[in-house]
């Protein structure tokens, strides 16, 4: 074989070696990029609730009541309108027979912010009917909810409830009173549905 022959196969062959890597790169590179709702008008406070809670239930099954229309009737609310995509809706409906147009209680407007399939979920939240002034475009407040498997306790699973965003004075005091109650009811709830299983 030619000196050429051997130099221009050798060349062809880096060249595709070079391909090869850049088009695995790019195919890892989007497979795991996470789409991200926009963080406009949301302002991390010194003023948030965490709350911790174990049930006994598999993670995937505790999500999946999370992210869909049937599992959040179960728990959350009377009904539900859920978009699972960044941008998507995520609307809980609380009494959908009394008031037909669920304006004032649900969370009618709220968005799904991202979402890590079996371990985080992540949207907004509206205030209460009382405090319906603070329900401003773009909502300024969010929750995030963890799904971590427990270790040494297998079908058991650690949820971390986070909301954020609460300001201070005028209404906020009462709403940030508000929600650190009813986040603790809705994790009993979600407590209660899965023992009734057992």
């Amino acid at each position: 074989m030619k000196k050429q022959d051997k130099i221009f196969k050798l060349m062809l062959a880096v060249i595709a070696a070079v391909f090869f890597v850049t088009i695995s790169r790019v195919g890892i590179h989007a497979g795991t990029a996470e789409t991200q709702f926009s963080m406009e008008g949301k302002t991390k406070t010194d003023r948030f609730i965490i709350l911790n809670y174990v049930i006994d239930a598999p993670a995937d099954k505790v999500f999946e009541l999370w992210t869909t229309v049937d599992g959040t009737r179960k728990f959350f609310g009377k009904d539900a309108v859920i978009e699972l995509k960044p941008g998507g809706k995520y609307e809980i409906y609380f009494l959908p027979r009394t008031d037909p147009m669920s304006i004032p209680n649900s969370t009618k407007g709220a968005r799904l912010m991202w979402i890590k399939k079996g371990k985080e979920l992540a949207f907004e939240w509206t205030a209460p009917p009382w405090a319906a002034a603070l329900n401003k475009k773009p909502l300024p407040t969010w929750v995030v909810v963890n799904f971590r498997p427990l270790k040494n306790k297998p079908g058991k699973t650690h949820i971390i409830l986070t909301h954020q965003g609460f300001k201070r004075a005028g209404s906020w005091d009462r709403t940030y009173e508000f929600f650190v109650r009813n986040w603790s009811g809705i994790l009993f709830r979600l407590d209660l549905y899965f023992a009734a299983k057992k």
